[in-house]
Formats: C-alpha cells, structure tokens, sequence
C-alpha cells in the first residue's frame, strides 16, 4: 500500500468521500476539517495533491458525499451542525463553486448520499427530520433539473426513530437504489424505484 499525507488537520472521525474519474485516473476527495469546521476538497493530477477549502461552519460538518459527471466535475452533498440543512456544491468546470441548499428543513440530511445521473444532475438520498417533540426521520430522495430546481419526495412512507447510513446507487437507466440502516430494530433496509418505490428488508438485527 503507497500513503500519502494530504491534509494534517483531519481527526480519526472525520467524515470523508472519494471517487475516481475513470477518464483519467484523478482522484477527488470531499472530506471534514474537524479542526477548522470547515468542508474541503481535495484532487490528485499527475501525482500531486492540491486541495481548498469549501465552506466553513461554527460547528463540524458529519456527513459528505461526493461524485463526478461525465466532464469530471465534482458535486458534492453534505451536512454540517452550524447550518442543520441539506448543502449541495458543484464545480462548474471552469472556475467556480455554487453552492445550493438541497433541502431547507431543519437537520435534515445528517445522513446522506449523493450520485450523478446520466443527464449531468445530482441525485441524492437523505435522512429528513420528520417530527417535532420525539424525534422522527424518513428517507427521502432529491433530484435537481438543469434549470437548478430541486424536486424532493419520500421514500417508502417509512418513518422511524432512528435511521442511519445511507448509501445511493443509480442504474443505467437512472433508477435509484438505496440502502439504509433502520437503527429502531437494527435492520439493514433496500429501497428501489421503479414507477413507485418499493422496499425490502435485507438483513435483521
């Protein structure tokens, strides 16, 4: 195994997310700065690591996802304490971040999990805060047009105590398919879509 050092103020828990442009062999990091609560990026060309920061927060950020599009593009989604909603950023290619909110409900999106679809346009399955008093969350799944909208809709109608550890595929036809864990009764759920989504358990606790 060869190791390199790309960023010192990274803890043992800090989250980060990876992806290899299969074009040119890059490799693009998103990942936590736990020590200056902060999102960075980093990018491997030619051998050589370079990397920036992002945005920056009063508080950690816990969660990043990140994916190419077909130009090699980054977009990443994530979530940070100090702002409690859902944030997308997206390189454009050329010499700009844009920063969006994918969704603007209160701590929603702790877990998340982001994937680029055939037509250049993230995709993004999220854990959404769902009820005041005891809390309750729900999956929900976000897709944003050209036009920059964001169209969001729940998954399933599950609504549980405890949900965590989302993880998002697309198929070749852009369907998704999300896998999460129930954390109420520990069981590890699949949810897919095809027309209307359908859900399945896959293991229990």
């Amino acid at each position: 195994w060869l190791t390199n050092t790309i960023d010192p103020n990274v803890t043992a828990s800090a989250p980060t997310s990876i992806v290899v442009d299969p074009g040119n062999g890059n490799i693009h990091i998103a990942y936590a700065d736990l020590y200056n609560n902060a999102l960075k990026y980093a990018v491997r060309t030619g051998g050589n690591w370079a990397n920036q920061t992002l945005d920056s927060f009063g508080d950690d950020v816990t969660c990043v996802s990140i994916d190419l599009d077909s130009q090699g593009n980054p977009h990443i989604s994530y979530y940070a304490k100090g702002s409690s909603v859902l944030q997308y950023i997206v390189w454009d290619g050329i010499s700009a971040w844009t920063k969006e909110t994918a969704d603007t409900n209160q701590y929603t999106g702790y877990y998340n999990s982001l994937k680029v679809g055939t037509d250049d346009q993230p995709r993004i399955a999220y854990r959404k805060y769902v009820s005041g008093g005891t809390p309750e969350y729900s999956v929900w799944y976000a897709t944003r047009t050209s036009s920059g909208q964001w169209n969001r809709e729940p998954v399933a109608g599950l609504t549980v105590n405890a949900l965590s550890y989302l993880a998002l595929a697309l198929d070749r036809f852009d369907r998704p398919k999300i896998a999460f864990k129930d954390s109420d009764i520990n069981n590890l759920m699949y949810a897919a879509k095809s027309g209307s989504w359908g859900i399945t358990i896959v293991d229990t606790g």
